[in-house]
């Protein structure tokens, strides 16, 4: 069973020792990882590609890629990767997807999956565009990496696109940490590997001006320099050197759709404003076109290499800078009305993603649309530990009303979920400062206690728990107050401050059981446990904040 995505070059032309060491992980028959890290257009799908038509038949291969705005969607290259396959698990699928499971169990239910489609067979699993990828797709690629079994692990990715604000940024710091992770890189073609190139392309040695001349327009950027060879009649370089050709690809790029009928030009425009993954539903819906009418129009996108086929009545652009360069023409108004149109499709529906949702409101200017969905999407993202999306659709949120304590206090959240102490602690204090219910200022209280001891300011934690103290006698009577009692407790347990720790753990308790609170029962429980567990160790000095403590 193999899964391949998109088409290969017959032309390999300066990534000959790449090739080879990729293949060499893939024939060994042992657990490998790879990294493969290059510019766009530079050849990491293709090289990747290449690969994949050299693996025995009985090879699982299983590719998949993230997306721009995939951080909506986790699991998404997994899920792009085994989407259609016939040996998927209904079953496993749904748990996967399912909101209510724990982050722990949903990630290994994606392990479950991968090993029932693989079994004890030879496997080669691609993760393309890690740059884009959710943090569920990073947190099961580093699971993979460290699975047993004849299996080559792939991670693509661009590093110019890759901030510490995205999931991809630790995983790739833990993977420089491994030994045992073989890291490709990718550069631009040399003068001569260009020359080499137009040879294989037209058949012949190229002319020196025509290899010189396409080198300096390109950069030596493989895909480049194919786009050029493209507006050639019958790829006449000498053409190069009778005519003048177009400088900027984004021009080259625009005439693959400047001879399209009135009716696919405005499928195409479409299909930019919708993003990477194109449903044809959506696609139709937006177009308002029959479905015989838009399946006869892909088709011919489909064959003049405009569009590929992503997956069952999915489509994509064949490569991002296709995508970029029809949307940069289009006029503002005209996007708009795009991205209104598909927003009204989304809000029809009974179960749009909220992210999506997001983007397409933003992109039309109905902004209460978009931060409806962004109140709605941080609160399910974060449900489901999904740091980075929720931050990202609260930070949207906050770009139009930056005053909302919600979304305040759901990016602080986020961004120390995903270890962002420093956009915690702005968001925390904000939350903080405009807090308009002592409950809600004893909440971001709580989170700034947590920042502070993990920023290692023991005094500016001491302060912070005081602040607490002093809410407790103004907030309701019951689990409000016991909760801040929990949160005192655990302050001083970090701190190494075990009478207190145990003092505030039993006025929780007591108040736990005067009011039936199993839930802050369970937390007082388990301050006063760890701080009896640790307290010969910890009572004679402060703990300090690189100290391991318990799990939260």
């Amino acid at each position: 069973m193999r899964t391949i995505r998109g088409g290969a070059s017959p032309v390999m032309i300066g990534r000959e020792s790449e090739l080879r060491r990729l293949a060499q992980l893939a024939s060994a028959r042992e657990p490998a990882v790879a990294i493969v890290a290059g510019e766009p257009g530079i050849g990491k799908t293709r090289l990747v590609h290449e690969l994949l038509t050299t693996v025995p038949a009985e090879t699982v291969v299983l590719v998949g890629q993230a997306e721009p705005g995939s951080l909506s969607r986790p699991y998404e290259v997994l899920l792009d990767a085994i989407d259609g396959l016939p040996e998927s698990n209904e079953e496993q699928l749904a748990a996967l997807a399912d909101p209510r499971r724990s982050p722990v169990e949903r990630l290994h239910t994606g392990l479950a999956i991968l090993a029932d489609l693989i079994g004890d067979s030879p496997a080669v699993i691609v993760f393309e565009d890690l740059h884009w990828a959710d943090s569920e797709s990073a947190a099961l690629f580093e699971r993979i990496a460290d699975q047993p079994g004849p299996r080559l692990l792939i991670g693509t990715y661009r590093p110019d696109e890759v901030t510490r604000r995205q999931p991809v940024a630790g995983l790739l710091a833990r993977m420089e940490r491994r030994h045992t992770v073989t890291h490709v890189r990718l550069d631009r073609l040399t003068p001569s590997q260009t020359a080499a190139l137009l040879a294989a392309a037209i058949g012949a040695p190229a002319p020196l001006r025509a290899v010189t001349a396409l080198h300096h327009r390109t950069g030596g950027n493989p895909f480049f320099l194919e786009e050029l060879l493209r507006a050639l009649p019958g790829y006449d370089v000498e053409a190069l050197v009778e005519q003048p050709l177009p400088w900027s690809l984004a021009e080259v790029l625009r005439r693959q759709v400047d001879d399209l009928d009135p009716v696919s030009h405005r499928i195409v425009e479409t299909a930019t404003v919708l993003g990477h993954r194109i449903p044809f539903d959506l696609l139709a819906d937006v177009t308002d076109m029959g479905e015989d009418e838009l399946i006869a129009v892909l088709r011919d996108l489909v064959t003049r290499g405009v569009l590929v086929e992503s997956g069952e009545d999915e489509f994509a652009f064949r490569h991002a800078l296709v995508r970029e360069a029809i949307a940069d023409q289009m006029l503002g108004r005209q996007r708009r009305r795009l991205h209104e149109a598909a927003l009204d499709v989304l809000l029809s529906g009974d179960a749009s993603d909220p992210a999506m949702v997001a983007h397409h409101a933003c992109g039309a200017g109905r902004y209460d649309d978009m931060i409806a969905a962004a109140r709605r999407g941080t609160a399910l993202y974060l449900s489901i530990g999904s740091a980075y999306q929720a931050l990202q659709l609260a930070e949207m949120g906050l770009d139009e009303v930056p005053d909302d304590t919600d979304l305040l206090a759901a990016a602080a959240r986020a961004a120390w979920l995903a270890g962002l102490l420093d956009d915690a602690l702005r968001y925390g204090r904000r939350w903080r400062d405009l807090a308009n219910t002592t409950t809600d200022r004893a909440e971001s209280l709580y989170l700034l206690v947590r920042l502070a001891w993990e920023s290692r300011e023991t005094d500016e934690m001491r302060a912070l728990t005081h602040d607490i103290g002093t809410l407790i006698a103004q907030l309701p009577p019951g689990a409000d107050q016991a909760r801040a009692m929990t949160a005192i407790a655990q302050s001083a347990y970090l701190r190494g401050d075990p009478d207190a720790a145990l003092l505030w753990s039993d006025r929780a308790l007591a108040l736990a059981d005067e009011f039936d609170l199993p839930a802050v029962r369970l937390a007082a429980l388990l301050e006063k446990g760890s701080t009896l567990t640790e307290r010969p160790q910890s009572a004679a000095a402060g703990r300090r904040p690189e100290d391991p403590v318990h799990p939260r």
